[in-house]
């Protein structure tokens, strides 16, 4: 991952990191509540030596080197058990000396015949008394075992309490502004490292070259995630100099460019899943190519849960399933729509064998008839994952996969790739669908559509009169 995907990937999870970095500083803030302070306080001793009455220089230079030299070794007395339970009696304290040694340091001063002892305790009060008295019990057990005088000589070596240890103020542990940029540091970590696993974990394609990679077929644009596609499904018709319609005729270009089988621009519009936009995508797409003077035939093949004839507001009760059984003819069901040479061909009646009529002899009649009268021939058809249909068309027509930026995963998209090669289609590329121009756009939704797709069987729709026909002028047309 470059240093921009990096920054990007900070920039989408600013919410996240925020969170959690506000919760890092909560949990210390609960963590000072709830801990016991500490309180450190030390005394500070002077080792001296005794250089003897009349002693010369040299002999006073010897014993101070002597003492700093001693203060380094008597470190380590001073917090020994002999000490520290000498100052437990005299203080009457209920512990044992083990367990006040892990309170107790002492310390030399490098270069110096100083030693400090430093104790730390819950109680201010309890620190400075423990620190005094074990100091004064570490001067007793200097000069009474370990330099004791001789011959009513002084002690060779002695201790002399400097600075008596006195109450802190204010606690030495836990310190608030550490523990508090601790816990805001931790929380950022945490919540950078979360936005970090997602994105390794999350196997969602959200580029153009990770889509080309998952398909291995040609990326030929994006359709816009337009928000109010629910009240407008036709964005070419209600905003047509919107950015998302001139997505679509970006589309619309590069498909003029594609070499389709024996010069036959017929292709099957499908995607992996459902709710992914290929419905509207071929809706719009059928408009942009009309808008150039082309003859375009949409065709609804979804024969499970048909949404064109909806979309376009034409009357859909008669259609593709009424040709296949032969119930009615071409010109019967064709439906032209606006001023340009669009015609929509609704799905019909709802049948038990949707797989089946696409598959039949009669679909591919209707395709090469199609193909006679027609430039662009448009196939909006069920998602490949949930049903066989679009795999079975893909015998009479191209297929353009639909692929949603974001939304899909690359095991996924490459199980449809699989699914339509294994049939032999010839998938002429992919559309990028729910692209969202901007970050505040809201989800897309076409309803419970997977949900069309779950039942085995659909009842068939009560026969119904059949749709306007053509005019006298388009049934010439198609029967010329």
């Amino acid at each position: 991952m470059s240093l921009v995907e990096y920054l990007q990937l900070l920039r989408r999870s600013w919410m996240v990191i925020t969170c959690t970095a506000l919760l890092g500083i909560a949990a210390a803030s609960s963590f000072l509540l709830v801990v016991t302070p500490q309180y450190t306080t030390s005394t500070r001793l002077y080792i001296s030596a005794s250089a003897g009455d009349g002693a010369v220089a040299s002999e006073l230079t010897q014993s101070n080197s002597f003492a700093v030299q001693a203060a380094v070794t008597y470190a380590g007395v001073a917090a020994s058990p002999l000490v520290l339970q000498r100052a437990i009696e005299e203080l009457h304290l209920d512990e044992s000396a083990r367990n006040l040694a892990t309170r107790v340091t002492a310390t030399a001063k490098d270069g110096t015949a100083l030693l400090d002892i430093a104790v730390t305790d819950s109680d201010p009060s309890r620190a400075a008394e423990t620190a005094n008295a074990i100091a004064d019990a570490f001067g007793d057990v200097l000069t009474s075992k370990l330099e004791p005088a001789r011959d009513g000589d002084r002690p060779l070596v002695s201790s002399t309490v400097i600075a008596p240890a006195v109450a802190p103020t204010a606690p030495t542990a836990p310190r608030p502004i550490p523990v508090i940029v601790a816990g805001f540091v931790l929380g950022t970590a945490v919540g950078v490292g979360s936005a970090v696993l997602r994105k390794v974990l999350d196997t969602r394609l959200r580029s153009v070259a990770a889509i080309e990679d998952a398909t291995e077929v040609p990326y030929l644009g994006s359709i816009l995630h337009d928000p109010e596609a629910p009240v407008r499904p036709l964005l070419l018709q209600h905003d047509p100099r919107s950015a998302a319609a001139e997505a679509v005729r970006r589309v619309r270009a590069a498909l003029e460019f594609v070499r389709f089988p024996e010069g036959r621009a017929t292709f099957v519009i499908t995607s992996a899943g459902a709710s992914e936009g290929k419905s509207y995508s071929a809706a719009n797409l059928a408009l942009a190519l009309a808008e150039t003077g082309s003859r375009v035939a949409l065709v609804d093949s979804d024969l499970r849960r048909p949404q064109v004839a909806e979309r376009f507001g034409l009357e859909g009760a008669a259609g593709l399933s009424d040709l296949l059984i032969g119930r009615l003819e071409l010109s019967d069901v064709l439906q032209p729509w606006g001023r340009q040479g669009l015609v929509v061909l609704p799905s019909g009646p709802v049948p038990p064998n949707p797989s089946e009529l696409l598959g039949s002899p009669a679909m591919g009649a209707l395709v090469d008839e199609l193909q006679q009268h027609f430039d662009y021939v448009v196939i909006d058809a069920p998602p490949v994952l949930l049903v066989a249909d679009a795999a079975v068309l893909s015998r009479f027509a191209s297929v353009l996969l639909a692929v949603p930026h974001g939304r899909v995963s690359r095991t996924t998209v490459a199980a449809a790739m699989r699914t339509l090669r294994g049939v032999g289609a010839n998938v002429i590329g992919s559309i990028g669908t729910l692209v969202r121009p901007t970050e505040g756009d809201q989800p897309y939704r076409y309803g419970a559509y997977g949900a069309a797709y779950g039942a085995e069987e659909t009842e068939p729709a009560a026969e119904t009169q059949p749709a306007p026909v053509l005019d006298r002028l388009a049934r010439q047309e198609l029967r010329a």
